[in-house]
């Protein structure tokens, strides 16, 4: 992860089939604005609906997917204006939990298998939520709960907590953490020396299972295990360390 910059390795071309076959290059793009003040951006997909065109990209370490429809992404093309991607925000209705908070979630595309379909499809998830299945109409903003955590009725995640922090390596650049307790076992006692200033507000004296994956461009994004929380429930703190190597 380097720091927020315009992203000028990555851009947008206007290319039709003549030149491709020819080798020319067209102009390119401004940027979309959701790219423009962002950290690790890496585009999985583009796919064209319809009436919308979705984009599946990783920005600030975790998935995310937009959108922006045909008739304003036409415009922007033709003044030469960055498209006016929508990025998809996790939101409050019909969760089980309180969105924010700290939530570390990863938001990925799923089940769009038309492409007369009006709405894009996408599944939701965190350290300490379940999955939920959602989709949003591109055209009107509205987003609607599908389905999801079958089996979980029972499950209350207001009893877990999860952070993101950032650690300095050996050569200066900061790695993610992601950190995941049960909040009833927080505590704050003294130690014999100071902890870095991103533990200060987490729970301390207690067992600690560190593990992280990355490599060939294969990250460990935040996901849902009910094995895990038998890990928490026992009082441990469960670290994710995102190591370079991932595409983070």
């Amino acid at each position: 992860m380097g720091e927020s910059c315009p992203v000028a390795d990555t851009e947008i071309a206007r290319k039709d089939s003549k030149s491709v076959l020819a080798g020319k290059r067209q102009r390119t793009l401004p940027n979309p604005r959701i790219f423009q003040q962002v950290r690790g951006l890496n585009i999985f997909s583009v796919c064209v609906r319809r009436n919308f065109i979705s984009l599946s990209y990783r920005s600030d370490g975790l998935p995310r997917i937009a959108f922006v429809d045909k008739v304003s992404a036409k415009e922007s093309i033709e003044s030469n204006r960055p498209l006016d991607f929508t990025e998809v925000k996790p939101i409050t209705s019909n969760r089980m939990d309180a969105v924010g908070d700290s939530k570390i979630y990863s938001i990925v595309s799923s089940g769009n298998l038309s492409y007369d379909s009006p709405n894009m499809r996408y599944s939701i998830f965190s350290y300490t939520s379940p999955t939920e299945i959602r989709e949003v109409n591109p055209l009107t903003g509205v987003d609607n709960f599908i389905g999801g955590y079958a089996g979980f009725e029972d499950y209350d995640s207001s009893l877990y907590a999860e952070q993101r922090i950032w650690l300095p390596s050996r050569d200066g650049e900061k790695i993610s953490v992601s950190l995941i307790w049960k909040k009833e076992l927080t505590q704050n006692i003294y130690r014999e020396r100071p902890l870095h200033s991103a533990f200060t507000s987490l729970p301390q004296n207690r067992p600690m299972y560190i593990t992280g994956y990355g490599a060939y461009g294969v990250s460990t994004d935040p996901d849902f295990s009910m094995e895990r929380l038998s890990l928490l429930d026992r009082g441990i703190l469960y670290a994710v360390v995102h190591v370079r190597g991932g595409g983070n």
